[in-house]
């Protein structure tokens, strides 16, 4: 009497993490999540047993300008079967800078009513906020008046620029009259 049994092995199952962090998109470089670590694991028992918590590798270069961050976690198991996941981080660049409450046109009866010239304020959503001073440009003569042209720029470090211009008119001298 003879018997044969036939053992299959099925493997050691392949190891999953727990959890994977999606690609994400941020508005500024402020805004960057810090790398988490991923546990993974096959689920199995005894010697089967694969599991273990992987860092990230960080490439990639982010600024304010925009670009992308990816970290990117891999592992090569006892059976030489990778485990890999990768998440992108884009940065969007900042918006363009704007200038707040720019200082409108006007027109002036006397050169003498002209005030002197404001800085203005300019905002952008992650690049702060600042003053910039006016250039000024004077056209006019006391008795036929003519223009004043203040002109407002500023280029943010991504280049990006914001330009504001104000014409002041002086009104000629009216012609001297009898009273």
């Amino acid at each position: 009497v003879s018997h044969t049994q036939t053992i299959n092995i099925a493997g050691t199952p392949e190891a999953t993490f727990d959890m994977l962090p999606n690609d994400v998109t941020v508005d500024c470089v402020a805004d960057i999540v810090a790398s988490i670590d991923l546990n993974y694991t096959n689920s199995a028992a005894g010697n089967c047993l694969i599991e273990g918590i992987l860092s990230s590798v960080e490439t990639g270069e982010a600024t304010e300008c925009g670009g992308t961050i990816t970290y990117t976690w891999s592992y090569l198991d006892v059976c030489m079967r990778p485990l890999a996941h990768e998440q992108n981080i884009t940065v969007d660049p900042i918006d363009p800078p704007v200038f707040v409450d720019p200082i409108e046109d006007i027109t002036y009866d006397c050169v003498d009513e002209v005030t002197p010239a404001l800085d203005l304020v300019w905002n952008s959503n992650c690049g702060g906020t600042g003053t910039t001073a006016a250039v000024e440009i004077d056209a006019t003569d006391a008795c036929l008046g003519g223009t004043i042209t203040r002109t407002w720029d500023y280029i943010d470090p991504c280049g990006q620029s914001v330009n504001h211009t104000q014409v002041i008119t002086i009104n000629p001298v009216p012609p001297v009259e009898w009273t």
